[in-house]
């Protein structure tokens, strides 16, 4: 073998025995002008077949345009590519992808003598770490720029002695800028303390430089106060590589804010619970399978809740309504607790606590569909009071109803005797009157006077009695006759007075027919005996619709906007001071004695009663010498005209 044989042999196996691919392509010229029409291979190495996934024989008999294994996109780029190397001679070196093996090649391609060399090198698997590489970042990236909460990445600056005197800002997230309001720009590659400069007071930046030297993350709640930034944040701390450190962090101000105001007001709920002198509960609902309630519990309660139904607290929370007593979920209190869950209307009431043996005034109101809140107290003295003062009111009504009666029968009985006593001494007094000595005759007048007053109070006592006991049923009754036949029945008097009586026109009203006559004959009899000597009685009777408000008296707010019957009666007669305004409506009060005046004291007590009788109103107003005005206000009830 020659020296050449041996030398040519060397550089085939040195090739060989190469880890890239080796393959040296000439060209084909084609017929009859000798242009290039394709490049063949003239030389592969070993790694050639095997990176191309061909047997090597294969391999050295093809062509680039007619390449097996590839796909035709490559091999007319790598036809392209070789002949502008062949014909310039100036090496290209690319990077591509065959699908059909699914490889990434980068080929490095060189003009060498008549053909061109190709080095090429499988990529594939640093194609691959840098793709997933670049996945990664992107995923990181992806991460950082979607995250609410505020990152951000960097690294320890240490001094000679390995000491960390700050930290270098190397990436922060949109989340940072956003909270913070710091642009990036003016945050990476700036020291962590030249932007928070008051990290290093407040602890902070020793927490970071703690984690970066001992590797152990931190997770930490702080205040900071400082730079324009006041607010709670909660971070969370890790190292990052040798001497690096990522921070997470997120404003949690409102939160914590919300925290400090649930506390407060849980403390202040205690307090009331504590302090409040009203039993204070909340009960919660106990359901059947079906849904349905069926009893309660007590989940949460106050001393005073304790103190007021006689059950110790920790028992009170414990045992169902059922447990402490029986009778309580039939009762009414528990049926109208069950409509306030249901409608969420709250109600008062005051009901008897028998285990406690108190009366309880208790308010319900709903919290949820499922519990209640129970506000109540001890009214056990207020309550004992009422049902004693209720009884002494029943007690009195029945008193006074005896003494109506009596009252009634009495004057009934009475008028008989009084009237033989008339009758016997009118008899006594002819039979004597010749010989009767003028002291004697005095004597007589004084027991005729008497036995007179005397009748008429038990015909006014008798005349109260019917008004009190009056049962008969209401009708309308047109005023304006009823004071014509009350003018009729005073006309001898107001003859003999000169009386002048004007009256207005009157209403037609609900009523009783015969009280209302008694009332214009008591009201102008008054009138016509209480005038002044000087001067003839001068009556006026007038009406007209007045409402609610501008009754003199306390009226319910719906009873405000009705309309009333004002009824005025005025006189020009002596009057009264208008302190004795309420005096005169009094059984037996009188102003004036019998020597100037008779009277028994029950015609305004008698009026008044009448005016209730209908539900209405009567006042006094007077002045002494210049007359009296009575105002009377009788509910509307109708305008229709009745004949009385």
């Amino acid at each position: 073998m020659t020296k050449h044989s041996l030398d040519q042999q060397l550089i085939f196996d040195l090739l060989d025995n190469q880890p890239e691919s080796v393959i040296y392509y000439v060209p084909v010229y084609g017929e009859p002008d000798d242009t290039i029409i394709d490049f063949e291979i003239g030389y592969c190495n070993r790694q050639a077949p095997a990176m191309a996934h061909i047997e090597r024989t294969l391999l050295a008999v093809q062509r680039v345009r007619t390449m097996i294994n590839t796909t035709e996109e490559v091999r007319k780029n790598m036809f392209a590519q070789i002949l502008e190397v062949f014909e310039t001679g100036t090496p290209v070196e690319t990077t591509y992808y065959n699908s059909m093996l699914n490889k990434h090649f980068n080929v490095m391609r060189t003009k060498v003598g008549n053909g061109v060399l190709v080095i090429g090198h499988d990529k594939t698997k640093e194609v691959v770490a840098l793709d997933g590489i670049q996945k990664q970042a992107a995923f990181t990236n992806s991460i950082l720029d979607t995250s609410i909460n505020a990152i951000f990445a960097c690294e320890a600056i240490r001094n000679p002695h390995g000491e960390i005197i700050d930290l270098l800002m190397q990436r922060i997230n949109p989340a940072f800028t956003q909270l913070l309001r710091l642009p990036e720009d003016q945050v990476i590659g700036k020291t962590y303390l030249s932007l928070f400069p008051s990290a290093k007071k407040s602890g902070i930046f020793n927490i970071n430089c703690q984690v970066i030297n001992t590797g152990v993350p931190a997770r930490k709640v702080i205040l900071y106060d400082g730079e324009e930034l006041r607010g709670w944040y909660d971070i969370s701390l890790s190292k990052l590589g040798k001497d690096g450190l990522v921070v997470t962090f997120t404003d949690i101000t409102e939160s914590k804010e919300a925290q400090a105001e649930t506390e407060h007001h849980r403390t202040l709920i205690g307090n009331i619970l504590q302090h409040s002198t009203n039993g204070i509960s909340v009960i919660e609902a106990i359901r059947n399978q079906d849904g349905t309630i069926v009893d309660g519990r007590t989940i949460i309660a106050n001393e005073a809740a304790s103190k007021y139904t006689g059950i110790p607290k920790d028992l009170l929370t414990i045992k169902s309504l059922a447990e402490i007593d029986p009778n309580i979920p039939s009762s009414p209190v528990f049926q109208m607790a069950l409509s306030t869950l249901q409608t969420g209307e709250p109600f008062i009431t005051q009901y008897y606590f028998k285990p406690s043996g108190k009366w309880l005034e208790l308010s319900i109101s709903k919290m949820d569909n499922d519990h209640l809140i129970n506000i109540f107290t001890d009214v056990t003295p207020i309550k004992e009071g009422q049902l004693q003062l209720e009884a002494s009111i029943e007690e009195l009504k029945r008193s006074n109803a005896s003494l109506e009666e009596f009252s009634y029968a009495a004057s009934h009985d009475l008028k008989e005797p009084i009237r033989k006593v008339q009758v016997f001494t009118d008899r006594l007094k002819a039979q004597l009157e010749s010989r009767l000595e003028e002291d004697e005759k005095w004597a007589f007048e004084r027991l005729e006077n008497a036995t007179q007053r005397m009748r008429l109070l038990v015909d006014d006592l008798l005349a109260y009695s019917q008004v009190s006991h009056f049962s008969g049923s209401r009708e309308k009754v047109d005023l304006n006759n009823k004071v014509r036949l009350v003018l009729t029945d005073l006309e001898l008097e107001i003859e003999q007075q000169h009386a002048n009586i004007e009256i207005g026109p009157l209403p037609v009203i609900e009523g009783y027919r015969r009280q209302l006559q008694q009332l214009f004959q008591n009201l102008i009899s008054n009138a016509l005996k209480y005038h002044k000597p000087e001067s003839s009685p001068a009556i006026s009777i007038t009406s007209r619709e007045v409402t609610g408000r501008q009754v003199p008296a306390t009226l319910p707010e719906e009873a405000a906007h009705k309309l009333y019957h004002f009824i005025e009666i005025k006189d020009n007669g002596i009057g009264f001071k208008q302190e004795n305004a309420e005096r005169i409506f009094q059984m037996f009060h009188r102003l004036h004695s019998n020597s100037e005046y008779n009277g028994t004291g029950l015609g305004l007590t008698i009026v008044k009663k009448v005016v209730e009788n209908h539900n209405g109103y009567i006042t006094a107003i007077g002045e002494p010498g210049m007359g009296a005005r009575f105002h009377i206000y009788l509910p509307k009830e109708g305008d229709e005209a009745a004949n009385n």
